[in-house]
């Protein structure tokens, strides 16, 4: 997951460098620290508590030889933290075991990013973390006509993720909200990503996007942000609310469980194959099948949760 964090943050970066240096030309052009709570969603609902909180500030600059180095002031810290290098970005990745945990080790107000070397050092830019915590009132859920629907994806029709609207604290000043779509893997980039607004219920995804046959991830962000937009670089910082949900995209058609040949069928053959499964276990290991297909409840593995729902599927030997 944090990973997939930082992937999503240098994103966010790197998109609003290329904006501000366009209408700005400035050298420095974002100061920001995202606070993260990430749920799962194996269900009709997500989880009602987080199992990630994160912590990310990150510092970008136009070009890559504008800086050498970064570092970050914390609020009653004597110590500075150094910021890696990515490109141009500057970026650390904090996890806490909790939601005090973690905004106590970044607390309220003002923090200094101080830049060295390149073309541009030293600078400093300061950014001030509000006392009160912006997160969106709800918890990023998506409906349960999605979650039976993304079960099997038909990779080649349309496929619409409802989700539930939200608001936040009035102390931000931008909202919206976010849909990705990754590898279970985590070793493949993003396949989609797109921003709508906190009152959107909806979000398409046009066909033949998402490839065929594959275990992947949707993640829900509802992103609560204050920004400052009076500097000459885009200062803010971001309260998210995360859900990831497990998906799967059948080879162009829509296969049931327990369907492993995709024959339209749940029978011997099928069961061949899921014992061959069973019996590696782990969806991570290199002898599994490809995109773990046997793993029917998307929990990493194939095990006994696993052998109910093909029994179900057996017994009823027809494919609805």
């Amino acid at each position: 997951m944090a990973n997939r964090l930082v992937q999503r943050c240098l994103a966010l970066g790197f998109a609003g460098a290329a904006f501000v240096f366009q209408h700005a030309q400035a050298q420095v052009t974002q100061s920001s620290i995202f606070y993260s709570l990430y749920y799962s969603q194996d269900g009709y609902e997500p989880d009602a508590t987080p199992s990630g909180h994160y912590t990310t500030p990150l510092f970008v600059v136009a070009n890559d030889f504008d800086l050498e180095s970064v570092s970050l002031s914390l609020p009653g810290s004597l110590e500075d933290l150094e910021l890696t290098k990515q490109n141009n970005s500057f970026y650390v990745s904090k996890f806490a075991s909790s939601e005090e945990e973690m905004l106590a080790n970044f607390p309220a107000g003002e923090y200094l990013f101080r830049g060295e070397g390149g073309t541009l050092g030293p600078v400093v830019y300061s950014l001030n973390r509000p006392e009160a915590p912006l997160w969106s009132y709800e918890t990023p859920s998506f409906t349960p006509a999605t979650y039976d629907a993304t079960r099997q994806i038909d990779p080649n029709s349309d496929i619409t993720f409802e989700f539930n609207t939200w608001n936040s604290d009035p102390g931000a000043n931008v909202r919206y909200g976010l849909l990705y779509v990754y590898g279970y893997f985590g070793d493949e980039d993003f396949f989609y990503a797109a921003t709508f607004s906190n009152w959107d219920a909806q979000h398409t995804i046009p066909a033949g996007t998402l490839p065929a046959g594959r275990h992947l991830v949707a993640q829900l962000t509802f992103s609560s942000q204050a920004s400052d937009e009076g500097g000459d670089a885009y200062s803010f910082v971001s309260f998210d609310r995360a859900t990831a949900m497990q998906i799967y995209t059948g080879e162009g058609t829509v296969p049931c469980v327990g369907d492993l040949n995709l024959d339209g069928l749940v029978d011997d053959a099928d069961f061949v194959d899921f014992v061959y499964a069973y019996n590696i276990l782990d969806c991570a290991e290199p002898d599994m099948p490809p995109n773990c297909p046997a793993d029917f409840n998307f929990d990493g593995v194939v095990d006994d949760g696993d052998f109910v729902d093909f029994v179900l599927a057996y017994n009823e030997l027809v494919c609805p």
